[in-house]
């Protein structure tokens, strides 16, 4: 098959919104599916084209260049912060009230699973693998942080993104805190009687933009975006990796503006227990930490003798760990730089199992 231009670009449009799981949302580097929320969504300055969602909470506004008028472009960004504008500000509930279940109930709704779906929390948890109660209140937390910090993502589809619109989307992402911008096309394949589309990323935040956005924002990061930090793919495969065994061993991750804490949560017991820190390279978080850091702060929770014999038996085998040192101030517990974690990443992952396990035992 080979690329061919489309007849018309309300072609490729009709294309990707009876299509939405094409949309090369992994490409913005969050995680897929995007669940559609909305379709030519009236707001004060128009209809909205496309209003999408990623299991992290963050929102993507998608508006379609089509037709040969304005080829420079100008329209469709105007169109873009127009509604990222009246979208901005929104509460959760007004979101979810007069855009998702809006679109739920109309006959716009293409998925079958969603029509008729009288919450987000309803939506995601049909679409996204895994999603469960846990996630909610990150979700719903996030989501309604993006919105009140305008931080959007805001996506260009078009035929073709010329040189022109791309300096643009350029400027806007060196220029601009919180909101990111992408160019995706949409490309005709026809080879005989088969056709076939491809929705491409092809204009994107260069880290060094994404970086200081995240840094400007105040808000709440996703995992995505504090991944996105860490330059050196070695390190940033071994932190991921470690997110993912912390994940599957039960712990609950609390974003904050530069990075997250690792909690052992029990909420039948009243027990929400950070039990470690983690921060992209050249960051600092709370009481300064850096890095990795594995510990508790003692001021942070009354815990009974037992506990406390846990956790303690946990800083010292940590302490154990080649390259750890120790954390002074208000957590008792050890700090790891980059090249330390890359060695010591199974012993890390151990002592964090073993002190699970033993926090099981005795609660």
């Amino acid at each position: 098959m080979i690329e061919t231009l489309a007849d018309n670009e309300a072609e490729l449009e009709r294309f990707l919104k009876e299509n939405p799981v094409l949309f090369p949302i992994e490409e913005l580097n969050l995680p897929g599916p995007m669940v559609v929320v909305a379709v030519q969504a009236q707001v004060p300055s128009g209809a909205v084209d496309m209003v999408g969602l990623a299991s992290t909470g963050d929102v993507i506004i998608l508006e379609f260049k089509t037709g040969p008028q304005n080829p420079d472009f100008r329209n469709v960004l105007a169109q873009l912060l127009d509604h990222g504008s009246h979208i901005w500000n929104m509460s959760f509930d007004q979101f979810q009230d007069t855009v998702a279940k809006r679109f739920f109930s109309s006959n716009r709704c293409q998925e079958p699973a969603l029509r008729g779906k009288t919450s987000l929390v309803d939506a995601a948890t049909e679409l996204w693998e895994g999603f469960s109660e846990d996630d909610v209140g990150e979700f719903e937390q996030t989501l309604a942080n993006r919105l009140q910090s305008g931080a959007f993502y805001y996506a260009v589809v078009a035929q073709k993104i010329t040189n022109e619109i791309q300096q643009t989307i350029e400027y806007l992402n060196n220029s601009m805190a919180a909101a990111r911008f992408f160019g995706v096309e949409v490309v005709k394949f026809s080879g005989g009687e088969e056709t076939a589309y491809e929705a491409r990323t092809v204009v994107k935040p260069t880290l060094k933009s994404t970086s200081r956005a995240i840094r400007n924002t105040g808000t709440l990061v996703s995992r995505s975006q504090f991944l996105e930090e860490i330059t050196d793919e070695n390190y940033h495969q071994v932190i991921a990796r470690i997110l993912d065994r912390f994940e599957g061993l039960g712990l609950r991750f609390e974003w904050g503006s530069a990075g997250t804490s690792f909690r052992y949560y029990k909420p039948e017991m009243h027990v929400h227990l950070s039990i470690g820190w983690v921060f992209p390279p050249g960051r600092k978080g709370w009481f300064g930490l850096t890095d990795l850091t594995l510990g508790y702060d003692p001021a942070g929770v009354e815990v009974t003798e037992s506990v406390k014999m846990v956790l303690d038996r946990f800083t010292n085998v940590v302490s154990g760990i080649p390259g750890a040192t120790v954390k002074r101030g208000g957590v008792l517990g050890y700090n790891f730089e980059p090249e330390t974690i890359i060695a010591a990443e199974e012993a890390i992952g151990q002592s964090v199992a073993e002190l699970i396990k033993g926090l099981d035992e005795v609660l």
